[in-house]
């Protein structure tokens, strides 16, 4: 089951099942700030709290059936923070032999060209090269 905190719950309240509202009349509905809210919305999109439908500035967010438990805004802090699940992935991944050796021959490409031909993310080759001692320090 999915924790959101009490903030988020006055969010999913404005929500509708169904049919779904704009994010201008979510925002209307609710005393927070804009960046709060899109951060939000964006969170509960990907724990599938929320659907979003539609186009670019036409979307429509509708509530799903996904059950959830409302804990303190401190204890959703708090259980967010642990674990650093990019620190840690980033301390487990090791990157194969041919990757390292792409990276030595073409250490000069922008990091994203490198992040593309590799398939890694830019995080990812930043954290490798480091490894390797290429990257700056």
């Amino acid at each position: 089951m999915i924790a959101i905190s009490e903030r988020l719950e006055s969010i999913l309240k404005v929500i509708p099942f169904g049919e779904g509202v704009k994010y201008g009349e979510i925002l209307s509905r609710l005393e927070i700030k804009n960046g709060y809210l899109i951060g939000s919305l964006q969170w509960l999109v990907e724990k599938g709290l929320v659907n979003k439908e539609g186009v670019t500035r036409q979307y429509r967010y509708s509530r799903t059936e996904i059950e959830f438990v409302v804990v303190s805004d401190r204890e959703h802090k708090d259980a967010a923070q642990d674990p650093d699940e990019i620190a840690n992935h980033l301390k487990s991944m090791r990157p194969t032999a041919e990757q390292r050796q792409f990276l030595n021959k073409h250490k000069h490409l922008p990091r994203r060209e490198l992040a593309s031909r590799l398939g890694l993310t830019k995080l990812e080759i930043n954290h490798v090269l480091l490894q390797m001692g290429i990257g700056k320090k």
